[in-house]
């Protein structure tokens, strides 16, 4: 492509004719109409995926009403909860009728000698009884997990949902954390049923301890408990008490100081997590106005288009920029001249007198001029500014440091749990006595299960133990002697002696031992962690709203400002029209429907729901807006609202009584223009003007939620002459009264200290200044309502206290003053009165290490050994992106099946070779070898075809492995070098591989992992040549596609690779993308495309998911 530039003679600033504008703007809108080409195929085929899930849905929902299976339609909240009550009601049914089957035993049936005789011996009546509780309450536990499955299949259908109203996609999000909490629930229940009569399900091989446990599919449970029989604690050998749980393969060495009688210990290992989602790190918060931004859009026309008139927003400024400096130049110059010539004058006139030179400025450099028909090219300035958006995108939602997570915080952006959670707590046992007919339990709280959460071992030295006599647990402590220990470390055979801590500073502690399958332990090293709660402060909304009013100003300010020859501006606006910008384009950083619904639950009421237009307030509204004023601003005003009307009426009433009144009774009428009128200026409406009287804790009714429409939404919210601005107005008041009683509840006493006698010292009101809606407010008025309180708050004291304007009461400050000594001596030295302001908190909860003092992981036993001070809920968080970045890559037909398609991924420790066919992906994982193996080691089998890209994605982190990259991958990948991609270029490329994977067959190129963003480098030939001399490699941009030769050129920086792109022959034409080049080289390449859309979309989905061009 040849440029006509111009340069300019002194600036070197590069000018391009508008003729060549032109042409570019024909070229653009060219390439766009190439690319139409291959976007419509795949547009075509999205289309014929989507008509194909639909009738798949319906054949879903007809299945489902066929099988009878007892699970709940998704889709309806009424049915979920229908379901949750159904089986509380059957649970608690067979809970009240279940009968302790130990009462029927008889073990003197068997002394009988009648044949017809009955066996009641406990072993007999044991298998004969037996209700099998476990398998009970597992079907249950299946049933809820199964129906949490169907809600995520549900929300990742953007066909079901489109179908589905807000309000009802916020019920079912409601109705899915009922279900989760609904597992914890059945837990609970079951362990309450278990060990409230320990003899009928638990088992006991020593008379002491009883154990009881539960294994299947999806969770494994144990239950460890010391029977109801006294224990000398302090008597026992070290280890004192070690609980086995041989089904979740957990072991828990107790210290001395949690030991009581009936301890019971209840240990879950669950295979799914219900508790990340709700972590503080899990899911960032993404804003809906990146939507607009070219760097995340992923549509290769729309991206274009956007480029092209991005290019021609920069040549806007730098045209107006090169005219003002030019403007600016030539008005310095003209002074110069100016003083030039007066200086002249000025030496001719008083020649032979000595005077006072005229200082002539020196003369700037001159800017380049632009001449006629030329504009200043862009491109380069385009290229910088497009990059460096697209970092501060990123460095904005995906950057770590704004998660604010402390040292021990896990964050889930970087880590992945593995291999389930393990939930070890104790729990307390009900009160029972067993008698010879009967049995009597005493339940408390509605028979519901106690978490003894707050158990955390005694970690103080045994000094200090000794000292305390209240403390029986310090005192058994003492009396474990070193003879003991050693005494049962001689017992021990050499395994345990291995896993047993017996040192003294080990003996305090809890110590966990984790026995994790073998596919955890190959790949990686986990950490282990704890999930948590803490309370952490609220950040106001209403600060946020202010920081991006102010941001939004400046580019408002920034982009509107005035222009220099608007004329010339207009002209050039006028001649490139051909390229439009689209009202809607999809980016790709957008947050999902489940973050939107997920952080909806947590926002400000009125903010997410009914939608409604915004209008501007100070015209003549219609009918329809004043309806909608009325519908959703009236509701928002609270019951002792003043309106500013009310606000200016008291302050003209207190301004005249402030007057000095005429003591005669002569009246002077004054004319209007000499009448003296106090201005207030603007009141709006405003938390500081609302004195009237409210209830202390207000509970307001609850109001019609507000969704804001998406365009120019920051403006809007922030503005408040329109209705969004209102709306936002009214909740900011009716925030700040369902926060006032904090304020008022949380007041600080006075506080009466004596001074230095030393220094005089006198108390001084600190007084705040007024908010912009009370400026011209007459200072009369303002001083007389000030005095007025502080004779109320300050006259117990003797001192002139001056009340502020703040809502949690005066603060002060001490200042010299000589003059005030008398009286602080004779009332009181001085008054220190310090007020803190708690800000409110909310629970906030997270994975974190805090309470984790040491953990030791040992690869070739498999185990995870953890030192801790207390029990929980306890997770392995192994890196998320362990296996990147990718050595290898191949994508081809299947030989054996050419309906299949192969690919091939090396990560960073294993193979992963994946068999894609319209049917779903099968495939298995295997070591990384460069030769035949006959038999290779699969870490994992896939046999049959899985449909559900979900779980395939599970399968695959359950043996530890995670190819799929997300957003923020490249904050986190620390194993070699990668180069993320242009995201349009990067999925209109996996369009085109999609389009022609029957035909071409597709591998790395080693230079791409070197290549700029806006480069991505591919090679690739024909599947069916076997010949290594016909590979090409491929130099796609978002603006063209090439054959190249790749070589890396001398750089003087060792941090900037140079790469040297050198055109081959067979760049016959001008190509546009990735299927231009295939078609140059297979003319029949558009005949014998990709035309199964299950296919195709299956393929686009797992290259976009795992992103094979970017970390490669």
């Amino acid at each position: 492509m040849v440029k006509a530039k111009v340069e300019a003679k002194e600036a070197g600033s590069a000018l391009i004719s508008q003729k060549d504008m032109l042409d570019r703007e024909n070229k653009y809108l060219q390439r766009m109409q190439d690319v139409s080409v291959s976007c419509g195929f795949i547009k075509d085929a999205i289309s014929e995926f989507e008509r194909l899930e639909g009738e798949k849905a319906r054949e879903d929902h007809w299945e489902h009403y066929i099988r009878c299976d007892g699970l709940p339609r998704p889709y309806l909240p009424p049915e979920m909860r229908t379901f949750l009550a159904e089986k509380r009601h059957y649970q608690l049914f067979d809970y009240n009728h279940s009968v302790d089957w130990t009462l029927s035993v008889d073990e003197r049936t068997i002394l009988s000698q009648d044949i017809f005789r009955t066996d009641k011996t406990r072993n007999a009546m044991k298998q004969t009884l037996d209700d099998h509780i476990g398998d009970r309450f597992q079907r249950d536990v299946f049933m809820f997990l199964d129906t949490l499955m169907k809600i995520e299949c549900m929300l990742d259908n953007n066909a079901e949902m489109s179908r589905i109203s807000f309000e009802k996609q916020m019920e079912i999000m409601e109705v899915r954390k009922e279900l989760e909490q609904e597992i914890d629930g059945i837990f609970d229940r079951l362990t309450y049923r278990i060990i409230r009569m320990d003899n009928v399900y638990m088992d006991s091989n020593d008379a002491i301890v009883a154990t009881w446990g539960h294994n299947c599919d999806r969770f494994a449970i144990d239950i460890w408990g010391l029977r109801n029989v006294p224990i000398r604690f302090n008597e026992l050998l070290a280890p004192l008490m070690v609980a086995e749980l041989p089904n979740v393969g957990v072991s828990v060495q107790m210290p001395l100081s949690v030991l009581h009688d009936c301890l019971t210990l209840r240990c879950i290992h669950t295979l799914f997590d219900n508790y990340s989602q709700y972590a503080k790190s899990f899911d960032p918060m993404i804003p809906e106005s990146i939507k607009d931004l070219t760097a995340g859009i992923i549509d290769i026309e729309d991206c274009l288009a956007n480029e092209w008139l991005m290019q021609l927003d920069i040549q806007e400024e730098l045209l107006e920029s090169m005219l003002q400096k030019r403007e600016a130049y030539e008005e310095a110059v003209r002074i110069i001249a100016e003083k030039t010539e007066k200086a002249a004058k000025e030496k001719k006139a008083n020649e032979g007198k000595k005077t006072k030179a005229v200082v002539i400025p020196k003369p700037p450099k001159e800017p380049p001029a632009v001449p006629p028909g030329m504009l200043p090219d862009a491109y380069s300035t385009f290229l910088e500014r497009e990059q460096q958006e697209y970092l501060d995108l990123l460095d904005q939602l995906y950057n770590p440091q704004n998660l604010k997570l402390m040292l021990d915080e896990i964050n889930l952006r970087q880590y992945i749990l593995l291999g389930g959670l393990y939930s070890i707590m104790f729990v307390r046992r009900p009160a029972n006595t067993h008698f010879e007919k009967f049995n009597i339990i005493l339940h408390e709280d509605g028979r519901i299960l106690h978490t003894m959460e707050n158990l955390v071992a005694d970690l103080r030295p045994k000094q200090e133990d000794t000292s305390r006599r209240g403390s029986r647990l310090s005192q058994r402590a003492s009396n474990v002697s070193s003879r003991s220990k050693s005494r049962m470390h001689l017992k021990m055979d050499q395994q345990k002696r291995k896993t047993t801590m017996l040192e003294d500073d080990e003996l305090p502690y809890f110590f966990v031992t984790l026995h994790l399958p073998k596919e955890l332990c190959m790949w990686g090293e986990p950490v282990v962690c704890q999930y948590m709660s803490h309370m952490q402060e609220v950040v106001s909304d209403n600060s946020l709203v202010e920081e991006k009013k102010e941001s939004f100003a400046i580019k408002k300010k920034k982009s509107k400002g005035e222009s220099f020859k608007r004329s010339l501006l207009e002209e050039r606006q006028s001649m490139f029209t051909k390229v439009v910008r689209k009202a809607t384009v999809e980016n790709v950083f957008r947050p999902t429907l489940i973050s939107m619904l997920r952080h909806s639950r947590i926002q400000m009421p009125g903010v997410w729901t009914a939608p409604i237009r915004n209008f501007p307030l100070d015209k003549q509204l219609t009918h329809l807006e004043i309806r909608q004023l009325e519908r959703y601003g009236i509701p928002r005003v609270i019951s002792s609202f003043k309106f500013p009307m009310e606000v200016r009426a008291e302050l003209e009433q207190l301004g005249a009584a402030s007057r000095p009144k005429n003591r005669n009774m002569l009246i002077r009428r004054r004319s209007a223009d000499i009448e003296d009128t106090i201005d207030f200026g603007y009141i709006d409406f405003s938390f500081k003007d609302q004195h009237a009287p409210e209830r202390v804790f207000p509970v307001f009714s609850d109001v019609e939620t507000v969704m804001y429409r998406d365009e120019s939404f920051l403006e809007e919210y922030t503005d408040e002459k329109n209705m969004y601005g209102l709306l936002n107005l009214f909740e900011k008041i009716r925030t700040e009264y369902n926060t006032q009683y904090v304020a008022i509840m949380n007041q600080a006493d006075f506080q009466m200290k004596k001074a230095d006698k030393t220094k005089k010292t006198a108390v001084v009101p600190v007084t705040e200044i007024r908010p912009l809606s009370v400026v011209g407010r007459p200072k009369s008025v303002v001083n007389k309502r000030d005095s007025r309180q502080s004779s109320i708050r300050g006259s117990h004291l003797g001192l002139n206290v001056s009340q502020s304007n703040s809502r949690t009461g005066s603060s002060f400050h001490m200042v010299d003053n000589s003059s005030g000594e008398d009286l602080l001596t004779e009332q009181v030295s001085s008054v220190v009165y310090e007020e803190k302001e708690e800000k409110p908190k909310v629970k906030v909860v997270h994975w974190t290490t805090q309470h984790i003092i040491s953990s030791k992981f040992n690869r070739s036993a498999r185990t995870m050994t953890v030192r801790t001070d207390r029990l929980g809920i306890f997770g392995l968080a192994f890196k998320r992106y362990e296996h990147f970045p990718f050595r290898d890559w191949s994508m081809q037909p299947n030989e054996e099946n050419p309906d299949e398609i192969l690919l091939t991924v090396d990560t960073f420790h294993a193979r992963i070779v994946l068999y894609i066919s319209a049917q779903g992906v099968r495939g298995y994982v295997t070591d990384i070898v460069k030769g035949y193996v006959a038999k290779p080691v699969k870490y994992l089998d896939i046999p049959t075809p899985i449909s559900d890209f979900r779980v395939l994605r599970k399968k695959l982190y359950d043996k530890g492995i995670n190819i799929f990259a997300e957003h923020d991958a490249s904050y986190y990948i620390d194993n070699g070098y990668f180069s993320v991609k242009h995201v349009a270029t990067e999925d209109h490329t996996y369009d085109a591989m999609a389009l022609h994977c029957k035909l071409m067959k597709f591998y790395r190129s080693s230079w791409n992992r070197l290549a700029s963003r806006r480069n991505i480098l591919l090679c690739m030939k024909n599947a069916k040549d076997q010949s290594d001399y016909t590979e090409v490699t491929i130099r796609i941009t978002p603006d063209s596609a090439t054959f190249v030769e790749v070589s890396e050129l001398c750089s003087d920086d060792l941090d900037v690779i140079k790469l040297d792109f050198k055109n081959t022959w067979r760049n016959m034409a001008n190509y546009t993308d990735l299927h231009q080049t295939i078609n140059s080289m297979n003319p029949h390449a558009t005949d014998v495309r990709n035309k199964d859309a299950l296919l195709l979309f299956r393929i686009k989905r797992m290259l976009s998911e795992i992103h094979l061009m970017s970390y490669s």
